[in-house]
């Protein structure tokens, strides 16, 4: 597309010179080509104005390197006109067809709309009913129409609800591979507030299906775009995901850094969802530090800021982990109550994953408590779900858990054989200080049967 520039564009001579039918002609070689008329200017600045506030875009983003704000603002109220090249400058940088901006899509585009409309109905109707799978099917078919109309803008919208649902169906590998496939395509490098919502998606469902490597990958890339984000709200939600991922492969003390900055921003948070998901995961990483107090009281705010009416399924998910950490911290005191409230949430709208870490946290729960028989009987239940066998950080997890359990009872021959298969699931899911513990547990087993 050769460039154009705002000095290119002139009122002839004539009837277009005229104040009541001007006609913005440019110069090509002896050649004057008409354009939009006056008329039409305020329609188009109103519609350029109304697709970029629903993208989040400043005036000075959207005009990129080519239009300043000032220029923009001047096209949004109708003060300038647009060559076609410029119509589709901005029509790209929208991802929109020119016909969006000028109106001229007719009874045809009015029909598209409307099946458009159909279309985002269905999925979201699938999403509230939590058939995401139905959700996630709806969603493909419907960017793969909108791809073959041209409209970038919905494909994008679709795929990434696509990428939703499969996260919320367990599928988290489609998932991950959906959104990451997602952050990479031409629409998402105009505007940075898209590539860091794939890349969170595909983050949350990486480390969710155990693939840690590739879940801190992601969670880095989006942080790496957060000087381009306007959104504080964005940016802690891209932090509270890293903060996550690098726990997980116990880069404990770049987490600490990262969970500093949240804690830095976290009241200038707008959304209550936001703030109390911010406070949850740097209340995490104080309870890991051993700042127990701390992490009580970041938890205790996020309660009061997480609304079941909002999110049921984070509300419950934020339960299931406060009482996990309390766990790991050996704290049983109002862990019974955070559990029941967890189950009574995720068994509603949680998927399997949900259900076994779940049951896994009441495991822990009772072999504090001296309950070995029924936390042996829990744990082996979860490890015989098929759907743990992908996931080889959540299985080893409720291998090490066995082995506590069975160290507990004195069963020493069973806890070795349990630490080795924890160990080597931690290391097939890159989280290799937890692996190496588990060698380490497994070889004092060992020593104190030979001292013996």
């Amino acid at each position: 597309m050769s460039s154009s520039h705002p000095q290119d564009w002139f009122i002839t001579g004539g009837v277009g010179n005229h104040p009541e039918h001007p006609i913005r002609r440019r110069r090509t070689g002896g050649i004057v080509a008409d354009t939009v008329t006056v008329t039409q200017d305020a329609e188009i600045g109103q519609r350029l104005k109304r697709l970029r506030r629903e993208r989040q875009l400043s005036q000075a983003e959207l005009g990129g390197d080519r239009f300043t704000g000032s220029y923009v603002s001047h096209v949004e109220k109708g003060r300038r006109r647009l060559s076609p090249e410029m119509l589709e400058y901005f029509a790209e940088r929208l991802g929109v067809g020119v016909d969006v901006l000028t109106g001229d899509g007719g009874p045809t585009a009015a029909v598209g709309d409307a099946d458009k409309v159909v279309a985002f109905q269905e999925v979201q109707r699938a999403m509230a009913a939590h058939e995401f799978g139905r959700a996630a099917r709806a969603a493909e078919e419907a960017a793969e129409d909108a791809r073959a109309r041209g409209d970038a803008a919905d494909a994008w919208s679709l795929t990434l609800l696509r990428a939703r649902a499969l996260f919320e169906d367990g599928d988290y590998h489609h998932a991950s591979e959906v959104a990451s496939r997602l952050a990479d395509e031409p629409l998402s490098q105009y505007l940075p507030y898209l590539p860091v919502e794939a890349l969170l998606v595909a983050a949350r469902s990486a480390r969710a299906g155990g693939d840690l490597s590739t879940a801190l990958e992601r969670a880095q890339r989006a942080t790496e775009l957060l000087d381009r984000l306007p959104s504080t709200d964005l940016r802690a939600e891209t932090l509270a995901v890293l903060i996550g991922a690098l726990m997980e492969v116990d880069e404990l003390e770049q987490a600490r850094t990262v969970a500093e900055q949240l804690a830095g921003v976290v009241d200038d948070v707008r959304s209550d969802q936001v703030r109390g998901l911010a406070l949850w995961v740097v209340g995490n990483m104080d309870f890991l530090t051993g700042r127990v107090e701390d992490g009580l009281r970041r938890h205790a705010r996020a309660a009061e800021l997480l609304h079941p009416q909002a999110d049921l399924r984070l509300w419950g998910r934020f339960r299931k982990a406060s009482a996990v950490v309390r766990l790991q911290n050996r704290m049983t005191e109002g862990v019974g109550e955070l559990l029941a409230q967890a189950g009574d949430a995720l068994r509603i709208v949680g998927n399997s994953s949900d259900l076994v870490e779940l049951r896994l946290a009441e495991a822990r729960l009772w072999l504090l408590e001296g309950d070995t028989v029924r936390a042996r009987s829990t744990v082996e239940f979860c490890l015989a779900d098929e759907g743990l066998a992908a996931q080889p950080h959540s299985r080893a997890e409720a291998e090490a858990l066995l082995a506590d359990v069975e160290a507990a009872d004195g069963r020493s021959a069973q806890a070795a054989a349990a630490y080795l298969r924890a160990a080597l699931r931690y290391e097939e899911a890159g989280a290799y200080r937890r692996s190496v513990d588990m060698w380490r547990r497994r070889a004092e087993i060992a020593e104190t049967e030979a001292a013996s």
